[in-house]
């Protein structure tokens, strides 16, 4: 049995994004990883979506974008949402302007379509993955949290993403 060292598993931010091309054909997609914006960078982080994605027997490719797994969701149509707070912050990818990520979204991934949220919840280590504040549960319809109550932090983080979904369409 072959044995690696890993300082992480986190696989849904540093494992490979699987894909579909036209043809049928499952590719591995691997993205720049940086340790959540260069705060925790461990062993392994690299090249484990790589070995995992080699391992499962699938073709890798890598661009140099910065992306982890929970900074997106789909809804399997070709819509994604993602949070202005971490796509665009500068501790990811700050030579990419907005247009920039949504074309390297379409072009690696396919999708087709970006509702951007703003923040992510307060004091998310991943500067506001949206995996944290909203997930799709079918085609066009994402759910996102109630407030817990008057005092709850994240209320205006949750009425603004509820409204920037609704203004979506």
């Amino acid at each position: 049995l072959e044995q690696r060292v890993y300082g992480d598993v986190w696989l849904r931010d540093t494992g490979p994004l699987v894909v579909r091309e036209a043809d049928g054909t499952r590719i591995a997609r691997r993205f720049g990883f940086n340790g959540w914006g260069g705060k925790y960078l461990m062993p392994g982080d690299q090249e484990i979506g790589a070995e995992i994605a080699r391992d499962a027997g699938l073709v890798v490719t890598h661009t140099p974008m910065i992306l982890e797994g929970g900074a997106v969701d789909g809804d399997g149509t070709g819509l994604v949402a993602t949070t202005a707070q971490c796509l665009l912050n500068p501790n990811r990818n700050p030579h990419l302007t907005r247009e920039a990520i949504e074309a390297e979204l379409a072009a690696q991934l396919g999708f087709a379509r970006v509702l951007w949220l703003g923040d992510g919840l307060i004091n998310d280590h991943t500067d506001g993955h949206v995996d944290n504040l909203a997930r799709f549960v079918a085609p066009n319809r994402l759910a996102v949290p109630e407030p817990t109550g008057k005092d709850d932090p994240n209320a205006a983080i949750y009425a603004d993403a509820a409204a920037r979904a609704a203004a979506f369409g």
